[in-house]
């Protein structure tokens, strides 16, 4: 089949030739846009660049898309789907495997707005800061909010990014940004890079919570944000999830590298490898009841396989992310040590890349 185009319809047609033998992009010379052309010598189709085409479309032109023949702007129409109804697909790093495509549904928003109105406590007028790429579920992860009247700030480049009286600490003071997000490794690249906070004239007076994450964070990451914000708040997400499995408690207190308290709705515990909970031991993070924020499938998985494989098989009816944690038992805090992967055994002793990297820093601090 070929794709043709005429000149009296609005999008591309797709046409059977059957003496093509393969498929073919047919493009009207009025056209703005490259086109794949098939030359018969060649096993593969081309693309044929012409020297008159415009690679560029603006809004406006998007807008008048569409429009009806009339140049009026149709209504728009609302239909009524199952609460189950995917709406999103957000891609794991990676870390266990493939990247797995994660579809959710709208049943999600219960939990995003959970995070935001009763753990976070954000309200109409906020403003939450965002600086993550299209795909990673973080991105996404705030905009829910827009039901309540919270701003979305989107910062297009690099956050560590830092010149004279232009940095991550201005734009938090300048926009009066209420929450934010900065992941582990943002926190690395700031202080490799001495973006310190310099600036005589700032205020966080607005700034309700400051969080990082992403990956597990370490002692100096604490020390770096508390010496220039005065905050220190963490917890645990999942892509997932497309949300958190922890919470903040603003009645408690916070301590150094541990996660408050688990996410209303969320029975987070420690197994041990018989698949009993444990506390002050280290053990496997599961969610132990389903909770709005399961996804639905993974994008691809036929019959969910590889969604019971991965997250549902270590411990029957138990979801596993995978994840080695701890928790307090005088504190009651959660403490993420890693991927549960990446798990060493050295003379009987249960070790991860972070126990290494944690070792290092407490005897060469001075090594990035």
């Amino acid at each position: 089949p070929q794709i043709c185009h005429d000149k009296s319809a609005s999008l591309p047609q797709i046409c059977h030739d059957k003496s093509a033998s393969l498929p073919q992009i047919c493009h009207d010379k009025s056209a703005s846009l490259p086109q794949i052309c098939h030359d018969k010598s060649a096993s593969l189709p081309q693309i044929c660049h012409d020297k008159s085409a415009s690679l560029h479309i603006f809004l406006n032109d998007f807008l008048d898309r569409g429009k009806t023949p009339a140049g009026n702007v149709p209504d728009l129409v609302f239909e009524q789907l199952p609460f189950d109804h995917p709406i999103s697909i957000n891609f794991t790093s990676g870390t266990t495997g493939s990247p797995k495509g994660v579809v959710h549904s709208a049943v999600t928003f219960l939990s995003l707005l959970r995070d935001f109105i009763f753990h976070l406590n954000l309200k109409s007028g906020d403003v939450a800061y965002s600086h993550c790429a299209v795909g990673w579920s973080v991105w996404d992860y705030p905009f829910p909010t827009l039901a309540l009247g919270i701003k979305q700030f989107l910062f297009d480049g690099d956050p560590v990014y830092k010149k004279k009286d232009f940095d991550l600490w201005t734009i938090l003071s300048k926009y009066k940004i209420t929450y934010a997000f900065v992941s582990t490794c943002y926190f690395d690249g700031l202080e490799l890079t001495n973006a310190w906070n310099d600036h005589p004239n700032v205020n966080f007076d607005h700034l309700k919570v400051f969080t990082m994450g992403a990956s597990p964070v370490k002692k100096r990451n604490y020390d770096f944000i508390y010496k220039n914000l005065k905050r220190k708040d963490i917890f645990i997400g999942a892509t997932e999830m497309f949300g958190d499995f922890t919470g903040f408690d603003f009645n408690t207190l916070s301590y150094m590298g541990e996660c408050q308290v688990p996410a209303l709705g969320v029975d987070l515990q420690c197994f041990d490898k018989e698949g009993k909970p444990v506390v002050g031991q280290r053990g496997e993070v599961v969610v132990t009841t389903p909770c709005p924020s399961f996804p639905v499938y993974l994008w691809g998985d036929e019959d969910n396989n590889r969604l019971y494989e991965t997250y549902l098989s270590k411990y029957e009816g138990v979801w596993c992310q995978n994840d080695e944690g701890w928790i307090n038992p005088k504190t009651g805090g959660i403490v993420v040590i890693g991927r549960s992967d990446d798990i060493m055994t050295q003379y009987g002793e249960l070790m991860s890349a972070a126990d290494i990297y944690f070792a290092s820093k407490l005897c060469f601090p001075e090594i990035p």
